[in-house]
């Protein structure tokens, strides 16, 4: 579940306007997983920025230490996204 949440407004976008969300994985602790955000203008202005912090829980709300089944996929999908050549 969501645990924080932030973001800052830089700029405003226009309605038709295409926009870019980048997301970084930030960090990684043993109940919960935080990523960063950068909300990108069509010519690479920053718009937005932000981060998210999300705990690790069971079904029931209890938090989950450690080990989580979600972390290793995880990271190996965003491992695989920052090598292709256009994330380079």
């Amino acid at each position: 579940p969501l645990a924080e949440v932030s973001c800052r407004y830089r700029r405003p976008a226009l309605y038709d306007e295409q926009l870019r969300l980048v997301t970084t994985l930030d960090s990684v602790s043993r109940v919960s997983v935080s990523f960063y955000y950068r909300l990108l203008g069509a010519e690479g202005e920053l718009r937005a920025q932000g981060w998210t912090k999300h705990a690790f829980a069971s079904p029931d709300g209890k938090l989950i230490k450690g080990g989580h089944e979600f972390l290793s996929p995880l990271i190996e999908t965003m491992k695989r996204v920052l090598e292709t050549p256009e994330n380079a």
